[in-house]
């Protein structure tokens, strides 16, 4: 009896083992070897590429909420994560052949709600540490080696200093887009650190969310309106598929009335 005990344990740990290995790979296939072909820059501004690249971090980030080990684990947003929804959103630009295509770009101008924030942040922090108070004299390092070399290694770069009530501390920014949960928590463990907190926008507004599928990246533009600041009220949206051949196909609309 006991050797089947210990038979059937370790096919049940093997059995386990290979589900979460499974699943990891699974995940990671959802965008690893997936690229989009034949895609035309040079018909698309430079000004729209710095800005869909922004777009593309963020829609990134939120594909890596989808899988807590690489969200909470991985800061640098994987490069083939980007580019695939980079090239998808360039795609969508270049298929002027389509008429939701102009409403969505052209009419309203429809970009990403910048939530998750990918670059800017807020420490609060103890100014009895000497590290801070370094920190606040001379803003390039402060003497904390493990604050020091997260500042080197993601390119972080100090903003300003606020000492007000109710917050005493520094604003950050990346200049290279992160996900910065794994970041904070990094941060948090510092002694002197009271809070890390990401300084992000409010209120609502147009976004571009994204799926990734076997055949194509599913891009849906919405456009929002009736008081956003506090929420929109109104939605309306269009989808797109963005085939890995560099196809792009137009759905349907659906939504609130656009008046």
């Amino acid at each position: 009896m006991k050797k089947i005990a210990v038979l059937f344990v370790s096919f049940l740990i093997f059995a386990l083992g290979c589900d979460t290995e499974n699943s990891n790979q699974a995940s990671k296939s959802k965008y690893v070897n997936k690229k989009i072909e034949n895609v035309n820059y040079s018909n698309i501004p430079d000004s729209i590429l710095n800005l869909y690249q922004n777009y593309a971090g963020i829609i990134a980030v939120r594909e890596m909420q989808n899988d807590p080990k690489l969200y909470e684990s991985t800061i640098e947003i994987p490069s083939e994560l980007k580019t695939l929804f980079y090239n998808s959103l360039c795609q969508v630009y270049n298929a002027t052949y389509l008429n939701a295509r102009d409403i969505v770009i052209e009419q309203y101008k429809i970009g990403v709600f910048p939530i998750p924030e990918t670059n800017n942040f807020l420490i609060e922090a103890d100014t009895s540490e000497i590290w801070v108070k370094t920190l606040i004299g001379n803003h390039l390092y402060s003497g904390n080696p493990k604050f020091d070399s997260l500042m080197q290694q993601f390119n972080l770069n100090f903003r300003n200093y606020y000492n007000f009530t109710g917050f005493t501390g520094f604003s950050f920014y990346s200049q290279n887009q992160l996900n910065l949960y794994p970041l904070f928590n990094s941060i948090k463990s510092i002694n002197g650190v009271k809070s890390v907190f990401a300084n992000s926008v409010i209120g609502d507004g147009n976004n571009i969310t994204a799926e990734i599928f076997n055949d194509y990246i599913q891009l849906v533009y919405r456009y929002g309106f009736g008081d956003c600041p506090s929420g929109c009220i109104y939605s309306h949206y269009w989808m797109f598929r963005v085939y890995y051949d560099g196809i792009v196909e137009y759905l349907y609309e659906w939504g609130d009335p656009i008046n």
